[in-house]
């Protein structure tokens, strides 16, 4: 085994050597020039320069001390403060390198003092949410449980005259009907009220949302929209309906593949508004008058404005794999162009890039003239494509509420992926562009 680290007696030693060898010095040198040094009290310097030691080798001790402590606990997670309603276990911080036990929590752990929590980064969110789960759980409001259908004439009766009405007990919502309905409204209501109570007597919550009666209605509509549609779902076809079980499986697969189809590209456009992002980020000091202006419509356009990619083949290893783009048919060409030069441009060739090499791609264009984002209101009148906004009703015109036109970010200087189809000046001897824009195709 390795030798151990030297212990506090082993680094006593050394100070007290330094401060002799020290002391040492500045007495010889004394010696040596006495015309100078006669009038001199050199014990003062002494002193303070062997305390100044001690300090410094004593301050990188505690320094080292406390990075082996750390690195034995391990890196505390980032916790998003904003995850208030993420109900996905798996999302769940992990504290230590320990792997966790799958299967129900007992109730223990899921109510935590945050006042005495040894981590202070532990958001409050994340044990409401544990204690949320719980109380529907314990409600029998779970998919897993065998849900109670309030019975149709209490719900008739609570409806036309107020007689009656659900109780928070034994919680009976009425499926079919909207959580907005007068029965539901009234369930979420008594659920909620409850549930604040719980949360009044748990020592160190005190997010004031959490304590907001239609914020808690709100939440607890959205968990139990989960519920109610898997219930439905497990639930056979009525009596004379035209739809078969299979036909009602095939149905709701479809809708589910729909649903991961949507989920997909909202991931890939919200990561070509990241990509964009940081290649405005790191290119801004070779042109910040262009690189402002850029990043002012990358603004202005948000996430809403970015164009999904949509995956046409799949090849196996390096090969190229085909990638069709989904264009926003009411975007200016100009706009899209432009967005095209930036991405071949890229990030800086000195930026940090984790992971392996992207795979090569080939980029072709779409067809469909469909799309499902809505445009985005108020840009600039040269931000829309005018046959398209020649083709929308007054009504979307007027509730669009385009602005002025505003021209798009001009560039002084050139670069070899640059789109450019039109150049206000001549170029000159050493081949850089003055004044070159973007016109589209």
């Amino acid at each position: 085994m390795p030798d151990a680290a030297p212990g506090n007696l082993f680094w006593s030693g050394i100070f007290d050597m330094i401060s002799k060898t020290v002391q040492a010095g500045i007495i010889s040198a004394a010696q040596n020039h006495e015309l100078h040094t006669q009038n001199i009290n050199w014990t003062p310097l002494v002193s303070s320069i062997s305390q100044t030691v001690h300090e410094s080798i004593g301050a990188v001790l505690v320094e080292q001390s406390s990075s082996k402590r750390s690195k034995r606990r391990g890196k505390e997670p980032e916790l998003n403060v904003d995850s208030d309603e993420s109900d996905d276990d798996s999302m769940r911080p992990r504290y230590t390198s320990q792997p966790r036990k799958h299967g129900p929590r007992a109730k223990a752990d899921n109510v935590r003092n945050v006042s005495t929590s040894p981590i202070v980064h532990v958001q409050h969110s994340d044990v409401e949410q544990s204690l949320l789960r719980e109380f529907l759980q314990n409600k029998g409001l779970n998919q897993s449980a065998k849900l109670r259908i309030a019975p149709s004439h209490l719900v008739k009766a609570f409806t036309e005259d107020n007689n009656g009405g659900p109780s928070a007990e034994t919680p009976e919502f009425d499926w079919f009907s909207p959580f907005t309905s007068p029965w539901n409204r009234e369930l979420l209501f008594l659920l909620a009220t409850v549930f604040k109570a719980i949360l009044s007597k748990t020592s160190g919550l005190i997010n004031e949302k959490w304590g907001n009666i239609p914020w808690l209605i709100k939440l607890i509509a959205k968990r139990l929209e989960r519920v109610r549609t898997a219930y439905k779902n497990d639930l056979p076809p009525p009596p004379g309906s035209s739809e078969s079980e299979d036909q009602k499986k095939l149905r709701i697969k479809q809708r589910e593949e729909r649903r991961l189809k949507n989920l997909r590209r909202n991931t890939r456009r919200k990561g070509t508004f990241d990509r964009r992002r940081d290649i405005i980020r790191e290119r801004f000091n070779e042109d910040p008058g262009f690189w402002r202006q850029l990043k002012a419509i990358h603004e202005e356009l948000g996430e809403a404005g970015m164009s999904s990619d949509d995956t046409e083949t799949e090849e196996q290893g390096l090969s190229p794999k085909t990638v069709r783009r989904i264009p926003k048919v009411w975007i200016n060409p100009a706009v899209s162009s432009l967005w095209e030069s930036v991405e071949k441009i890229g990030r800086s060739s000195t930026s940090p890039h984790a992971g392996n090499s992207k795979c090569p791609r080939i980029f072709s264009g779409s067809m469909t003239t469909s799309t499902h984002t809505k445009a985005i209101p108020k840009l600039p009148s040269n931000f829309y494509d005018e046959l398209w906004w020649k083709s929308q009703t007054r009504s979307d015109q007027v509730l669009l509420d385009r602005r002025p036109e505003r021209a798009l970010p001009q560039t002084v200087w050139c670069h070899p992926y640059l789109t450019i189809l039109r150049i206000d000046t001549l170029t000159t001897a050493e081949g850089y562009c003055i004044g070159a824009s973007f016109v589209g195709y």
